[in-house]
């Protein structure tokens, strides 16, 4: 067992002996409405993320403001309906040994999260608060994409080698140390240390993509390091091969997420190539033409990103706070956004119908996803209620070519139910089907809006209106 495997396997553990042995105080549970992801908004304008389950019963929480740890967290207190947690200390200014501990409260207002973080000094015990709400992330796809299916749109060169156009530094106060050089996109900075951060800009695209596949080439000397952020949340570590930072740390890595199968890298002072797909929270990486994370899904943004919420496009983001680097061959291809209608809806009138008037929302790939993850689920109950019933696609093109005879007369409810139900010769028991078929297409109706965020359901009311 390598050392980060061995450091991994000792986490694990000491997070399941502080699930087993620690205790809450309060006698109140932790709220339902409460549990899952969210990306975080904070009147401080930092990058936040917190987490909210259960393991054997016992709460999980997890939370990242910017860089650090993201925990788990001990819960010391959960009352009225309220979480109680330290998060991890920061340093109480630059060059001081003095401590800063950070305290989060958060729980539900109205429905919506909110909390605040306290800032208390280990120099005068002073305090200062954080406000923040809250967004919900939507649940991890219960599957992998098939991206043998996913379709590349054409290929963007994100760096002209020539100047920075279409880049800029992301801090403003911090000195850039980024200049296009024969060909190349380079950082130069004095910095040789793996610390977090530093005083010179990292530097993001202008432009903020959806999911895509980028190609980018890199070079560190020994004992270097920077990052490459997928839409500005999921860090691909970049360091050479024999770095001190290894497994989940290393090359190869999704950074403190997921460990490369192996240590495809070339040595320090070597160009190096990513080749980086993410697609529905889904990561492949491709280092020096050997895979090493194969279609994985990654449960949160790491350390340092400047985006959490995967629903929202974000920028590719480069770190430049860290030590020197250079790239070349920056070529993204964006993902050729899903006709709706699709495989898993082929058939079934009513999500046809609803995905025609889903076309101009804009849905992101995880709202796509489970649509098609309910698609299926009523396609399979909707045949398991006819096959039972003795339902046949010929007494069913009969039944709609009755029905539309009769919609021409006068007759309506019962009558005219009755009537079609003689003319088709339907049992009672095919026709309890069918009426349980139209249920089952209102509930996946009633569901599918509440995929809908609330403006995209306003632009689905007022579409509606038009037709």
């Amino acid at each position: 067992m390598n050392k980060a495997a061995l450091k991994t396997f000792l986490l694990g553990l000491s997070v399941l002996g502080f699930l087993s042995t620690r205790s809450v105080s309060g006698d109140d549970g932790i709220p339902k409405g409460l549990m899952g992801d969210w990306t975080l908004q904070l009147d401080s304008k930092e990058p936040g993320w917190l987490s909210i389950g259960e393991l054997d019963g016992k709460p999980v929480i997890r939370m990242r403001i910017y860089i650090g740890s993201d925990g788990p967290f001990e819960v010391t207190k959960i009352a009225d309906g309220r979480i109680y947690f330290p998060i991890k200390s920061i340093r109480t200014k630059k060059g001081s040994k003095a401590v800063t501990r950070r305290e989060v409260v958060v729980g539900l207002s109205d429905g919506k999260l909110d909390g605040i973080v306290k800032y208390i000094s280990g120099e005068d015990a002073s305090v200062r608060t954080v406000s923040f709400t809250g967004k919900r992330v939507p649940p991890m796809p219960v599957s992998p994409p098939d991206l043998s299916k996913v379709k590349f749109g054409k290929k963007i060169e994100l760096f002209n080698g020539k100047d920075l156009t279409g880049w800029r530094p992301h801090e403003k106060d911090k000195k850039n140390g980024w200049s296009a050089q024969n060909g190349l996109l380079v950082n130069t900075t004095p910095k040789t240390d793996f610390s977090a951060t530093g005083d010179h800009a990292n530097l993001r695209t202008e432009a903020e993509f959806d999911d895509f596949r980028l190609h980018i080439e890199f070079l560190v000397e020994e004992q270097r390091n920077s990052g490459i952020y997928l839409r500005g949340m999921y860090e691909a570590q970049v360091v050479d091969r024999d770095s001190r930072m290894q497994g989940i740390q290393g090359v190869g890595a999704i950074f403190g997420r997921i460990a490369p199968s192996k240590n495809a890298g070339n040595p320090g002072g070597q160009w190096q190539a990513y080749d980086l797909t993410l697609v529905d929270r889904h990561v492949t990486v491709v280092l020096n033409g050997e895979t090493v994370i194969d279609n994985q899904p990654v449960l949160g943004p790491t350390a340092g990103a400047i985006h959490t919420d995967p629903s929202a496009p974000g920028p590719i983001y480069l770190q430049g706070d860290h030590t020197n680097v250079k790239f070349r061959n920056i070529i993204l291809e964006p993902v050729v956004r899903r006709r709706l209608v699709g495989e898993p809806v082929k058939h079934l009138f009513v999500a046809k119908l609803l995905l025609r008037r889903f076309e101009s929302l804009a849905l992101t790939d995880q709202q796509v996803s489970e649509f098609n993850d309910m698609s299926r689920e009523l396609r399979a109950r909707i045949d398991k209620m006819r096959s039972e019933a003795g339902i046949t696609k010929s007494m069913i093109k009969r039944r709609d070519e009755v029905f539309a005879e009769l919609k021409k007369t006068d007759l309506s409810g019962s009558e005219l139910w009755n009537t079609l139900q003689e003319k088709t010769q339907i049992t009672d028991e095919q026709r309890e089907a069918f009426r349980k078929t139209h249920e089952a297409n209102k509930k996946f109706r009633a569901n599918a809006l509440r995929l809908l965020t609330k403006e995209q359901h306003a632009e689905f009311v007022k579409n509606s209106k038009k037709r």
